[in-house]
């Protein structure tokens, strides 16, 4: 297998893992205050600048960038926005429903 499969399917399980602890780190931040709209506007906006920065440190990917057609963009607008309800929605049942840990 080729490293670029290797690192895309590292960064997809971490992405995943990394998603699916968001609310054990949500429960302690309810705690201190922070609601979950705050909450969700402090993550997406990390995530944007470290995505941004990622995406800007590779040549190939700048490059990319630029032969994007506006149908692409489109798409990749709605996915956006798909995925920002989504997100909404699952925060703010976490809010409702905490997450707990059972002992198998």
């Amino acid at each position: 297998m080729d490293r670029r499969r290797v690192v895309g399917i590292a960064l997809a399980a971490l992405a995943g893992a990394a998603y699916g602890t968001g609310p054990l780190f949500a429960k302690g931040v309810y705690g201190a205050g922070l609601d979950w709209i705050a909450l969700l506007a402090w993550r997406f906006l990390f995530a944007t600048l470290v995505s941004w920065a990622w995406l800007l440190a590779q040549p190939r990917a700048r490059a990319a960038l630029s032969q994007l057609d506006r149908r692409t963009i489109g798409r990749l607008l709605f996915t956006g926005a798909f995925f920002v309800v989504n997100a909404s929605v699952s925060t703010r049942r976490s809010r409702r429903f905490p997450p707990r840990l059972k002992p198998c």
